[in-house]
């Protein structure tokens, strides 16, 4: 155990401690559990820092983020925790114009983990976050952010505009978000921190620290036109 970092056997506890987690799948002492670990926890963070990334780009319920975690917690490797995340549980009751401009901001967090990874591998070949998740198997998991997003869309299809469609479109924009070069930037920054201390929580600052440097260096949602368009069409 004395070649782990205190994440890694943070991560390795936490997963033996958790009933729903599967056990005996890192042998610390074999080098290449051990180099698969860390592949593990890197993607990991990478792609909750992907879900952060997207809550700074749009800005929807920024405050509302209590932390971000990589350590596994009740058969999950890795989240994202909100508080009154009332944009999604409300998104219903609202009018139409509301559910197309928050519905779309929460697809873009919802896909931005998977979109994250396909960034990250430069061997993966897929042309769309729809098709990494059909490979992986993604896409009808309940506890997994494809089904979550498919979920979101429903509430906004119309008869113009069905599920697949708004999907589609919320596909790409994502990874169009995500190679922002500030976006990236800032997730990276986010990805980085969880490797090296497993946590990012609002209470330490730090969540807040990395979007005062996010505003400053770079635009959000509302900049540039092509984006305020698209996500608030009726203030551009």
């Amino acid at each position: 155990m004395n070649k782990l970092t205190k994440v890694e056997k943070q991560f390795l506890a936490a997963m033996e401690a958790d009933p729903e987690a599967p056990h005996g799948l890192y042998d610390p002492n074999n080098q290449q559990d051990l180099s698969s670990l860390r592949e593990k926890i890197r993607i990991t963070a990478y792609h909750e820092a992907g879900h952060f990334a997207a809550k700074l780009f749009t800005q929807l319920e920024l405050s509302h983020v209590l932390y971000i975690s990589i350590i596994p917690e009740n058969g999950i490797v890795g989240c994202m925790i909100v508080e009154r995340p009332y944009a999604q549980y409300m998104l219903a009751s609202h009018p139409p114009y509301v559910q197309r401009c928050q519905g779309m901001m929460l697809l873009l967090e919802k896909l931005a983990g998977y979109g994250t990874e396909i960034i990250m591998d430069k061997s993966d070949k897929s042309e769309s976050i729809y098709d990494y998740c059909e490979c992986k198997d993604l896409l009808d998991e309940e506890n997994q952010d494809f089904f979550k997003a498919n979920l979101i869309a429903e509430i906004m299809a119309r008869p113009h505009m069905p599920v697949h469609s708004i999907l589609k479109v919320a596909d790409k924009w994502t990874l169009e978000m995500l190679r922002i070069p500030a976006v990236w930037n800032a997730l990276e920054t986010v990805a980085c921190k969880l490797i090296k201390q497993g946590k990012i929580t609002i209470v330490d600052g730090e969540l807040s620290t990395i979007a005062h440097e996010y505003y400053s260096n770079a635009p959000y949602s509302f900049f540039p036109a092509k984006w305020m368009r698209r996500l608030h069409p009726k203030t551009y």
